[in-house]
């Protein structure tokens, strides 16, 4: 038992409009589209088929550019992508709009991504607000921030077609090779403008990303997870330890990198920049007249550059890392909690909104018996 915790207040009043069923299918429905969709979208985006011209036929490289090696997403790209294409074109009416189908995506998950941004940043700032007032719970504060942890989850892969749309992607965008490599970052840096309206919006996801993680920092305090029933607020300055301790540093990391890479790689100056080290780094050294000291970088290489593959690759970015694990993480909280509140609670959450709400003006109205 933890004394600090005993002492703090209990707070037993549903919450619907967080911890309401329609609110949390809501949030839930909203991540698996935006999952379908933005692995549609670059299943299309990303495939080596032209699909204008003629069906098969790889088109030509740019000038003075040559193919990424990326090991992992040319494989995706061969064994999914281009199958997936060859697959929609074999209808004329899909050959002849996938352009439009392809930008119809895009669309749907920028819409997607504004929808869950305000919807996210709206329980987020109602969370806080509560939490600071002594008015919410643990369990519903929990709640709260992993509603948002599957919007950020949106976020992240709405990145990743941003970056796609703009500048066609990190992991499978070709690599430049010029000298003056400081006159290319400049050119890239004004051709490839993100304009002012995708600039606002990547900004109000940082805000809500800051949001998040101080949400998450309050959720690391000790024994977080044994008092669902207590005010959240209690939480505020006590130690962190634990479990909660640990959830807490991992899901930092997750956040710190996951918004880190993609919002970095939209600007193509340090994508080509991160690439081309990489590039360097990752050259043979076993040539004749290379040193001992580069030699002895083999090891390095065998180890650095699977990783650098694994970060970089779109396909595990979008199917397991920001994509697959992101929202089974959220999806596996948010039941956890409900599980085992909904049964110390009497099933409180599982009414309805409409019912929740009727019940207790039933029961707080003076003219009810």
């Amino acid at each position: 038992m933890n004394s600090s915790w005993e002492k703090c207040a209990t707070e037993f009043d549903p919450d619907p409009d967080i911890a309401g069923i329609g609110v949390v299918t809501a949030f839930i429905t909203a991540s698996c589209l935006a999952i379908i969709s933005i692995s549609l979208y670059l299943a299309i985006a990303s495939s080596g088929l032209n699909v204008i011209e003629v069906t098969g036929a790889r088109p030509p490289p740019r000038f003075s550019f040559v193919e990424s090696v990326n090991p992992i997403d040319d494989w995706v790209r061969r064994n999914v992508s281009d199958p997936f294409v060859r697959l929609l074109i074999r209808s004329r009416w899909i050959r002849a709009h996938i352009n439009q189908l392809k930008r119809g995506l895009y669309s749907f998950v920028i819409t997607l991504a504004d929808t869950q941004l305000v919807t996210g940043m709206a329980i987020l700032c109602t969370a806080t607000i509560e939490l600071h007032r002594k008015e919410i719970s643990v369990y519903h504060f929990m709640t709260a921030t992993n509603l948002a942890w599957l919007t950020s989850g949106v976020h992240i892969l709405t990145l990743y077609a941003i970056r796609v749309e703009t500048h066609g992607g990190l992991g499978n965008k070709p690599v430049h090779y010029q000298l003056d490599d400081r006159a290319f970052h400049k050119k890239a840096a004004l051709t490839s403008s993100l304009g002012a309206d995708m600039i606002c919006r990547i900004f109000a996801m940082l805000i809500l990303a800051a949001l998040l993680l101080y949400c998450t920092w309050v959720t690391g305090a000790r024994d977080w997870d044994n008092y669902d029933e207590r005010l959240a607020s209690c939480a505020i300055g006590m130690k962190k330890a634990g479990s909660p301790l640990s959830w807490m540093i991992a899901s930092y990391v997750l956040l710190i990198q996951g918004y880190t890479i993609q919002c970095l790689s939209l600007w193509p100056a340090v994508s080509i920049w991160w690439t081309n080290k990489f590039k360097v780094l990752g050259s043979d050294a076993r040539v004749l007249g290379a040193s001992k000291n580069e030699q002895k970088r083999r090891w390095w290489r065998l180890i650095s550059m699977p990783l650098y593959y694994a970060f970089n690759s779109e396909a595990l970015g979008v199917l397991l890392f920001d994509g697959v694990l992101w929202f089974g993480l959220g999806v596996w909280w948010i039941q956890a909690e409900r599980i085992y509140v909904l049964g110390a609670w009497e099933g409180m959450e599982s009414e309805s909104d409409i019912g929740g709400a009727m019940r207790t003006y039933h029961r707080e109205s003076p003219l009810s018996p």
